[in-house]
């Protein structure tokens, strides 16, 4: 499979462009490396005390999906954009123009306020498990140090 020309990582402003969010609502900071089948994400915006997810001033574990969603995403547009392949089920080669979060299941949480980890980054990780005629499934999963926060299966149904 041959690649069109993107950079292995991704800033702020850059990997804005790719996901369907604006503003506050963008919460991954970086990109550290991508490639055909995985993403690995870095955040501070767990941090802000503006966050948009927070509830009742905490940011819990729970939120970490909409991270790992956002991750997908992300994983799913730069998939699209630098393979020379259609994706499968779509006849000619163009960008997703909608993908619709099909599924979440099986997420393992620890619960912790994750303001409280003020010295580290959130790490959030995306992997292809499954693929199929408009379809991609990733193994997601955050995480800050050692701890795994989260952990689970989010599938995509995309239009071409």
């Amino acid at each position: 499979m041959q690649s069109l020309d993107m950079p292995s990582q991704l800033d702020a402003a850059e990997l804005s462009a790719y996901i369907p969010h604006s503003g506050p609502m963008v919460l991954l900071d970086r990109v550290v490396r991508w490639d055909s089948n995985s993403i690995l994400c870095t955040t501070g915006s767990h941090r802000n005390p503006n966050n948009p997810l927070r509830v009742g001033g905490h940011l819990s574990s729970t939120q970490t999906i909409e991270y790992t969603a956002q991750a997908v995403s992300l994983h799913s547009a730069l998939k699209t954009i630098t393979t020379l392949t259609p994706l499968e089920g779509i006849s000619e080669l163009k960008g997703i123009e909608t993908a619709y979060l099909a599924v979440i299941r099986d997420f393992e949480l620890v619960e912790v306020n994750l303001e409280e980890f003020k010295d580290e980054l959130l790490e959030v990780s995306a992997h292809i498990y499954l693929t199929g005629p408009r379809m991609l499934q990733y193994n997601v999963m955050s995480r800050i140090g050692a701890l795994v926060v989260s952990k689970g299966l989010i599938s995509l149904v995309v239009q071409g």
